[in-house]
């Protein structure tokens, strides 16, 4: 009986025994979780999900599981794709950058689960090296907008007394919007700034309760990329 449970732990799967299959798919989820490390530091925006993190994390070692158990036998590669085909993945990535992550965590578990492991690891430093250069140099960037300070005022408003008060402590700004709601006697004013200091922004904000007599509500909100307006 011990001979048998010895033979069926120690059994291979195709041309790797499997200890070696569990090597590799421990070196797949090290290198997941370290590839969701680098999604967690160069995500930007407000709408980090760790679900999303964790997804990353599954498929590197998802995808080497499942190169290991299809291995060059035709008949599971088709298993495979049936049992794939019933599967309907109906949920929405928001930015287009997170499927960049998806794919390279399948990528490399793919190249672990092969035992490519200089590929993997190769192209886990390229991918990581440039996702964070690209964030941290604003690659690609149009602009260095990164706020979004949007005002509410009862009563009508002269939009000019407020790019007076933006003059004084905001590098750059634009208007965005300016709207008067005659039923709320209300005046609604978004503007889109460059990146604006804790401190100056306590400033600004009580230079523009000093200069209006009418009760001004302030929102400031960072991440103007995942806002839509």
């Amino acid at each position: 009986m011990e001979n048998i449970i010895f033979d069926t732990l120690n059994s291979n799967l195709g041309d790797i025994s499997s200890s070696a299959a569990i090597t590799r798919i421990l070196i797949s989820l090290l290198v997941g979780f370290l590839l969701g490390g680098v999604y967690r530091y160069t995500h930007t925006g407000i709408s980090y999900s760790s679900n999303f993190t964790f997804t990353i994390l599954t498929a590197s070692f998802l995808s080497a599981a499942i190169i290991i158990v299809v291995g060059e036998n035709v008949a599971r590669a088709f298993a495979l794709v049936g049992a794939l085909a019933i599967i309907r993945f109906r949920t929405v990535v928001k930015d287009p950058k997170d499927l960049t992550f998806i794919f390279s965590s399948l990528v490399i578990g793919m190249a672990v689960g092969v035992g490519l492991f200089l590929v993997a690891a190769s192209i886990y430093i390229v991918f990581s090296v440039t996702a964070i250069v690209v964030k941290n140099g604003k690659v690609f960037a149009v602009d260095d907008f990164e706020h979004i300070l949007r005002f509410r005022i009862n009563g009508e408003v002269d939009v000019n007394k407020i790019t007076e008060a933006l003059d004084a402590y905001v590098e750059k700004f634009q208007l965005l919007g300016f709207d008067y709601s005659p039923e709320t006697n209300q005046s609604f004013v978004t503007y889109e700034l460059s990146a604006l200091s804790e401190d100056k922004f306590n400033k600004l904000q009580k230079d523009i309760h000093n200069n209006f007599s009418e009760k001004v509500n302030i929102s400031f909100v960072a991440g103007n990329s995942s806002i839509s307006y």
